[in-house]
């Protein structure tokens, strides 16, 4: 199953999902610590990106929403937070081996839930 275009194709979707965990993030910081979002400019280059954007946002919201709570954690942690498995480790008592699963599993799932939308 390994070929090229299925490898390109896993990069592209794990770049959307990773960029979109951490706009989503950063959306929930936001409303938890300003109640002005609405003043503040959008940074995107169009009415059209910006759309694209939210709808992206909502299914990977969606998608997340999906996973087991260990898996949604997990993959949050590292690729949204930027954390090492070691850290990861020693934060949720596991080990380094169980985390790296559990990130593997967390985007073959996302991406068989993103996939039929995005591919």
């Amino acid at each position: 199953m390994g070929g090229t275009p299925r490898g390109r194709f896993d990069a592209w979707l794990f770049r959307i999902v990773a960029n979109g965990c951490k706009d989503w993030l950063k959306n929930i910081r936001r409303t938890h610590l300003s109640y002005d979002e609405d003043d503040q400019p959008s940074g995107y280059a169009s009415p059209d990106e910006d759309l694209d954007r939210t709808e992206l946002r909502q299914d990977l919201d969606a998608a997340l929403a999906q996973l087991a709570p260990s898996l949604r954690e997990a993959f949050i942690m590292k690729h949204v937070e930027g954390r090492s498995y070691e850290e990861m480790a020693d934060l949720l008592g596991t080990t380094v081996g169980a985390l790296k699963m559990r990130v593997h599993r967390a985007r073959e799932a996302l991406q068989a839930l993103l996939e039929e939308k995005y591919a």
